[in-house]
């Protein structure tokens, strides 16, 4: 059982309270301060450059980042492929820098497939429980589909030969089992992140709010009405896992 000590905590007009795990380090605050996603970012390169196919690092070969460009022998487009990839992924770039490699399919056309067939299957006569998930797969110059069984690539097959304008090619259907939760937001789990479960000795359930640092010491806020005293600040002790059997069964 892992113990939690309370430091009071006050952040703008909310009165919170933070705590400090001991004998664990939370992560730090992010200061990632762009929502996009990886595809959003692999999609704005895609609209930067027209040749953009994707990029990958191979495990047989961490120092180089390989990047698939639809003409490989205009050196402009490599420089071009560069900047807005440093751009766009700070620090991805390892020290071996871009190897080119010839792409079949820009970025902007599997994106714009890629809604075109999620559309096309969202309105299919299908299980959409047998769909696992979509995928732009970097590294294949491809989009993949993954299914649960061979009756759901049936159907997924359909859907894609209905589409004149979107070349089959262009899409893998794979079967993969579908997923699958692990953990729960009451396990234990480090480092410490927001989100999770945490319990006083007679509070009810509450939620670790953000992950802070105060005085030079890592800890986290919650609300200060889980606190044993109503919003106050006062030395409440909080546990992680307490009493977690008796409440998941």
């Amino acid at each position: 059982m892992k113990k939690f000590m309370l430091i009071p905590f006050l952040l703008a007009v909310s009165l919170l309270t933070g705590i400090m795990a001991q004998g664990d380090t939370p992560l730090p605050p992010s200061e990632d301060t762009d929502r996009k996603t990886a595809n959003d970012r692999l999609a704005d390169i895609g609209e930067s450059m027209a040749g953009f196919g994707g990029m990958y690092i191979d495990s047989a070969n961490p120092n180089v980042l390989n990047v698939f460009l639809l003409d490989t022998n205009d050196a402009t487009q490599k420089e071009d492929a560069e900047d807005a990839i440093g751009n766009k992924f700070p620090g991805i770039i390892p020290s071996g820098g871009i190897v080119v490699v010839e792409g079949q399919y820009s970025m902007s056309q599997l994106t714009s497939w890629y809604v075109k067939v999620i559309e096309a299957l969202t309105s299919a006569n299908l299980d959409k429980s047998k769909l696992v998930g979509f995928d732009l797969e970097e590294d294949k110059n491809r989009v993949e589909i993954a299914v649960k069984d061979e009756d759901t690539v049936a159907v997924v097959e359909a859907a894609l030969a209905g589409l004149d304008d979107v070349p089959r090619d262009a899409f893998r259907v794979t079967i993969r089992n579908g997923f699958r939760f692990r953990t729960t937001v009451r396990a234990r789990i480090r480092p410490v992140v927001e989100g999770i479960h945490l319990q006083g000795e007679d509070q009810g359930h509450c939620t670790i709010g953000f992950v802070a640092i105060r005085s030079g010491n890592y800890g986290v806020t919650t609300n200060s009405h889980c606190n044993e005293e109503y919003s106050s600040v006062e030395s409440t002790v909080f546990y992680q896992e307490k009493r977690m059997t008796m409440t998941t069964g």
